[in-house]
């Protein structure tokens, strides 16, 4: 059964946050910049308008928020033209994740509520052709 367009997707609850985020795609060795939007446990959305990446490319990213830097391996599950990315986190280190908790945890204690969900990071097939 199709969910509702309002259902909330994610598996986790993703809060606001700022900074530099850059993308590498390491097998062709490109590397485009943005600005992080907001994070979870298990992804985050970048905006970076020239990014036109297909659905499910292999990425690491490259994040700085509130003075903390992580580097993490993920999949780009949502393309939004001309605005960013959604990435889905692959498997990571204790170390990564545990750094990823404090600082969504940190995020939370900041922002209260998680942020809406206003970039999907599991559309539905007419979303995804947005």
């Amino acid at each position: 059964m199709p969910q509702s367009p309002c259902a909330e997707r994610r598996r986790e609850p993703r809060f606001l946050c700022e900074g530099h985020a850059e993308i590498e795609v390491p097998h062709i060795g490109l590397k485009l910049q943005g600005e992080i939007h907001d994070l979870s446990r298990s992804g985050c959305f970048i905006e970076a308008p020239t990014v036109n990446l297909e659905r499910g490319t292999h990425v690491e990213v490259y994040f700085e928020t509130r003075k903390i830097c992580i580097r993490v391996a993920g999949n780009i599950l949502v393309l939004r033209p001309r605005t960013g990315v959604g990435i889905a986190f692959l498997p990571m280190s204790p170390r990564i994740a545990w750094q990823i908790e404090m600082l969504v945890e940190e995020l939370k204690a900041l922002n209260g509520a998680p942020c809406p969900e206003k970039h999907e990071v599991n559309p539905t097939p007419e979303a995804a052709a947005e």
